[in-house]
């Protein structure tokens, strides 16, 4: 079997994650029907890198992964400090919040720039090896009640979480920044 692609080079075809066999080229154009000149045409949806010796290796900096350094290390040097990060949820909602009016389309926008700013000002904090992930939820204050719930499977002894919420006469909203540990 004789491979069509040569190394280093990507596949751009449509049909990249099908494995299929065809007719070479050379045999399509003259119209040869010759079963004993069939190539076989392997289609692979991902390569990261292909070496010389056509060994396929992945590497995490390719993929967009965070490249970490090798440690022994299972614990953190510093856990999450909730009681900080709740302060901060808290001064960001009320700067952002407080003058403002309920409208589903700037409130959109509004809780994206919030829940970027809070995880910004918690990277701040130097919390190393911690994936930070921060949601804002807005709301219209129209004296209803709302449940917000959420699950997560992690490491009791170093994950954590923080949340906050803020109130004003014509909106509500409710901010919670989770942090987990890379081990």
């Amino acid at each position: 079997m004789e491979r069509t692609k040569t190394q280093g080079s990507l596949l751009s075809e449509s049909n990249q994650s099908s494995l299929k066999h065809s007719r070479s080229y050379k045999d399509l154009k003259s119209g040869n029907k010759n079963r004993s000149q069939r190539k076989v045409e392997i289609n692979v949806p991902y390569i990261a890198h292909q070496s010389r010796d056509n060994t396929i290796t992945h590497s995490a900096k390719s993929e967009g992964l965070p490249v970490l350094d090798r440690t022994f290390k299972l614990t953190p040097n510093t856990f999450f400090p909730e009681t900080k990060v709740q302060n901060i949820i808290r001064d960001v909602l009320k700067k952002h919040l407080q003058n403002t009016d309920y409208n589903s389309d700037k409130c959109g926008v509004l809780s994206k720039s919030i829940s970027d700013e809070i995880k910004q000002r918690v990277k701040n904090l130097n919390l190393d090896r911690f994936k930070i992930i921060a949601l804002v939820y807005i709301g219209s204050d129209t004296s209803q009640s709302m449940n917000i719930g959420s699950r997560c499977v992690w490491n009791t002894q170093f994950d954590n979480f923080a949340s906050s919420t803020f109130q004003s006469n014509a909106l509500f909203a409710v901010a919670a920044v989770y942090a987990v540990y890379f081990e």
